[in-house]
């Protein structure tokens, strides 16, 4: 869903994988001051209520999208992006080492439960199909934000946390940034090997043409 914040005009639309957790925490906080404790999710037990919970992060419809008529005329849009492969190594070092989603999921015959990342990088897509959680959190950017970029107003990369708290600011609200969804080893995109680079730039070809100028910070 999109996540109005209040007391502006500005909405923002979630990617996983790019910041959402840390934005919609801040937005939160600011939406609700005081109310930290409804966030009260404990990893161990299942229980309790994660920020995913209050703003869900829900694929971008083109038909019949409430979020677009809600937030039509008047609403300045904002969106985070990230390079895919980028965010593919960072949801790969948090969903499947940190997370470890794959312990409890069905795996796809001939396919190892722990694979390194060049074997989950070829694999995406079976892994994908077998995984509700890993196929929210590995399909393209352009799921959530669509294929125009002009019905938004700014387009941030995630290396731009600080401009896009300014812009927020600009707007009337003083947000905190703090990075959650941190847990895994510190894995970079030089592990992956020339196959799953390019296998994985096949997977997100329309991420790199539609929203590919906006990554590292080259546009506003």
């Amino acid at each position: 869903m999109a996540v109005a914040i209040k007391g502006t005009r500005l909405v923002y639309f979630p990617v996983p994988k790019v910041a959402c957790s840390s934005i919609k925490t801040a937005i939160f906080e600011h939406n609700v001051p005081g109310r930290s404790d409804m966030l009260n999710y404990s990893a161990e037990t299942g229980q309790g209520k994660h920020i995913h919970h209050i703003y869900p992060t829900k694929r971008l419809m083109l038909r019949g999208l409430p979020d677009r008529l809600r937030y039509s005329v008047g609403w300045k849009w904002f969106a985070v992006v990230r390079d895919p492969l980028a965010r593919f190594v960072s949801g790969y070092r948090n969903r499947i080492l940190h997370h470890r989603d794959l312990e409890t999921a069905p795996i796809p015959e001939g396919l190892p439960q722990e694979p390194d990342i060049n074997c989950f990088a070829m694999e995406l897509a079976r892994y994908c199909r077998a995984n509700v959680s890993l196929n929210h959190h590995f399909v393209p950017m352009v799921t959530y934000l669509g294929k125009r970029p002009e019905r938004f107003e700014r387009i941030f990369d995630i290396s731009q946390m600080a401009q896009l708290r300014d812009y927020i600011a600009e707007h009337g609200a003083d947000l905190s940034f703090d990075r959650k969804q941190v847990g895994g080893p510190s894995i970079s995109v030089d592990e992956l090997d020339d196959r799953s680079r390019a296998a994985l730039r096949e997977v997100y070809a329309e991420d790199y043409a539609i929203w590919g100028r906006f990554f590292g910070g080259q546009a506003d």
